[in-house]
């Protein structure tokens, strides 16, 4: 992590940065001022990202890239003076004009170098228009080195940005406690006061804050990995999934990541053969969402994307590093064809509302067994655990390698497989006799209510 040796801002730098000390205040402007940050992909929401760094004033700004300098034009880079320079050598000068006081370093960078060795001296790390593996790859990496992380992405009119701060502390407005005061009055005053003679004046009632306007208190916030937040399989949308996705943004940004994910580029033709294998109402929605026009998340990046999606991460990421005000979690998506950004808090599959709901279904059944004992109808529950299935086969990507299919499949069953008393998953065999003892009624009669757990020992495991 960089300047384990706080420095306090100058007199130079308190002139500069006066009008935004006095938005998020003189302690936050230091914690920027101590600040080191690394944005990787100078592209055009690079630009906007850049620009924006440079001028809240940290303390150093790394811009790296692995491509030149190709047709698409930047605020930063002339491609006609510029052509076959590294994107973030040819931004480095015009980046530096912005802000002098920024110490500024300017890389060519191929992605196989953010390693642990690098990114270890950044407080954050932000990727830009990067594929789906790298930015789970370095999400990782930044978890366990504790940075903060951030991606962004442009798919011509529309965009996204992934906020990665877990377990960081934020400065935040303190949750306001409020009394409702009823004003009374004696009814009969002249007679001297009478607690058991009062009647209200009006139902109305009066609110009083008991806290000041400013209290803040520190709140440490926890976030889900890319890998775990991000990715919904299209083929496997539930009606579920896709209310709570709504508005569509989020869905034509995971598309378009999960296509990418498979190695095709994105072209009209590819989204359209995409969406056709997809659930069938995916299809719907983003066409909708487009005006019918797959052409729109297409390259070139629309200008007017870039800057608002830039601003938003931009945003984020000053909030990060200042700890300063209430981060959005976890999720941004823009769509330039309505207008419209939102936040979403991901992963939509929500795996405590998953355990809640079985934990209900539990409860039920034994509430439900005394109602139904009076009809003759007995009612049991079965949990089963780590059972050999198709399900963790189903769980991988298809449009992966056979081969690479096989080692996530591997992979997988011997993580679940290390978490059982007997280290090995259950045969089908040892779970259908439970099933038909409970459905026989000469042999278990007497059984109802019953909640049976059959998971070899995975639910009180602990590792010796």
């Amino acid at each position: 992590m960089s300047n384990p040796v706080e420095v306090q801002i100058s007199s130079d730098e308190l002139a500069v940065y006066d009008r935004q000390i006095r938005l998020w205040g003189l302690d936050a402007q230091n914690r920027l001022r101590n600040s080191t940050a690394l944005i990787y992909g100078m592209s055009l929401l690079g630009a906007e990202v850049a620009k924006n760094l440079m001028l809240c004033g940290l303390n150093k700004l790394v811009i790296a890239d692995a491509q030149n300098v190709g047709k698409e034009k930047t605020f930063l880079i002339d491609p006609s003076t510029s052509e076959n320079e590294n994107r973030a050598v040819a931004s480095e000068k015009a980046v530096k004009v912005l802000n002098p006081m920024v110490k500024l370093e300017a890389k060519k960078l191929s992605p196989d170098e953010l390693k642990k060795e690098f990114l270890i001296e950044f407080d954050l790390v932000i990727l830009i228009d990067q594929r789906e593996d790298l930015i789970k790859s370095v999400d990782n990496i930044c978890r366990e080195l504790k940075i903060r992380f951030i991606s962004g992405g442009i798919f011509g009119w529309t965009g996204y940005a992934f906020f990665d701060f877990n377990g960081f502390d934020f400065i935040i407005p303190a949750p306001k406690n409020h009394a409702l005061v009823d004003e009374e009055k004696d009814e009969n005053p002249q007679d001297g006061p009478s607690p058991s003679k009062k009647i209200k004046v009006s139902e109305k009632f009066e609110t009083i804050t008991l806290e000041e306007d400013d209290a803040k208190i520190t709140k440490k916030f926890e976030y889900p990995s890319f890998e775990k937040s991000i990715f919904i399989d299209p083929k496997k949308l539930t009606k579920g999934i896709l209310r709570r996705a709504k508005p569509a943004n989020f869905l034509i940004t995971n598309a378009l990541l999960f296509l990418g994910k498979s190695g095709k580029e994105i072209t009209k033709e590819n989204i359209h053969e995409f969406l056709e294998k997809s659930e069938k109402n995916l299809q719907e929605i983003v066409l909708k969402a487009l005006n019918d026009e797959i052409e729109l998340v297409l390259d070139p990046p629309f200008p007017a994307t870039c800057s608002i999606v830039g601003g938003v991460l931009s945003q984020e990421a000053i909030k990060a590093l200042s700890q300063n005000e209430t981060p959005h979690k976890n999720y941004f998506a823009y769509n330039a064809v309505d207008s419209m950004g939102y936040v979403y808090d991901l992963p939509l599959i929500n795996w405590t509302v998953y355990g809640a709901a079985k934990s209900a279904l539990d409860t039920w059944t034994k509430y439900e067994a005394q109602r139904l004992a009076k009809l003759g109808v007995r009612i049991n529950n079965i949990n089963p655990g780590p059972f050999l299935t198709n399900q963790i086969e189903k769980a991988i990507p298809q449009e992966l390698p056979q081969e690479e299919r096989e080692k996530m499949k591997q992979k997988k069953e011997d993580l679940i497989a290390e978490n059982t008393v007997f280290g090995r998953f259950g045969d089908m065999k040892e779970l259908t006799p439970a099933y038909l003892l409970l459905a026989d009624n000469d042999r278990s009669g007497y059984t109802t209510g019953s909640c049976w757990t059959v998971d070899g020992g995975m639910s009180y495991y602990a590792a010796e």
